[in-house]
Parts: structure tokens; C-alpha cells; sequence
């Protein structure tokens, strides 16, 4: 019994898409605008995070069909530490690199890479 479990776990973690995910990193690029969320509307969920970005920067490794607006939940930036670096890069005309990712179970919009790591030049 605990042999076909331990199967059964393996193969749902190798054929899981999150076992599948991929990260890039894009930029330097100037964001064109970065939003939050403050109700749940459309699909998104309050609390999330939006940015659009230059068309063309997010690589085609990546399994994200929207290659313009990259999402993220509120829960993966409970802080607003990413959101803070963003707003201040796009009033003061700073770069930023991002790193971002396809994970289904960070996505906080269908269709959409997720952010994960905000750098300001």
C-alpha cells in the first residue's frame, strides 16, 4: 500500500504542471504602467497586481500567451514590497529587470507570466 502511494505521488509531481514551470528574466525595460487591484473584478482577485510592459520581452520559453501584461497574486507580494519598487521605477523613469514565470500556481490571471523578483537600476 504505501509503495503504490509513493507512486502515485511521484507521478503526480512529474506530470503536475508546476513540475513544468519555467522563469526568465527580461529587461532592462521602462514598465508603461503597474496596477492594483482593489476588488475582485473580471477575473482577477483583490489584492492582485498588474503591469504592462514592452511587447516583445517575454521570451517564447515561456508558456504565457498574453505577452504584454504580466500579473501577480496579491498573496505573492503580501507586502507590496514589488509593488512599491515598480510605482517608484515608473514615476522616476528607472529600469527594472523582472524576473518572471509561468507557473500555473502563481498565475493570478489566466493566460498571463507571473512575477517573482523586481529589480530597479
Amino acid at each position: 500500500m504505501k509503495k503504490s502511494l509513493l507512486i502515485s505521488t511521484v507521478l503526480f509531481l512529474a506530470f503536475s504542471q508546476s513540475a513544468f514551470a519555467a522563469e526568465a528574466d527580461i529587461g532592462p525595460l521602462k514598465i508603461q504602467s503597474v496596477g492594483a487591484i482593489g476588488s475582485a473584478t473580471d477575473r482577477h482577485s483583490r489584492g492582485n497586481m498588474e503591469i504592462l510592459i514592452p511587447e516583445g520581452l517575454i521570451p517564447n520559453s515561456l508558456n504565457c500567451s498574453d505577452k504584454i501584461h504580466v500579473t501577480t497574486k496579491g498573496a505573492n507580494d503580501p507586502g507590496q514590497a514589488m509593488f512599491s519598487l515598480l510605482r517608484d521605477a515608473k514615476n522616476t523613469g528607472n529600469s527594472v529587470l523582472l524576473r518572471v514565470s509561468d507557473d500555473p500556481a502563481m498565475t493570478a490571471y489566466p493566460g498571463r507570466c507571473s512575477l517573482k523578483i523586481v529589480i530597479v537600476q
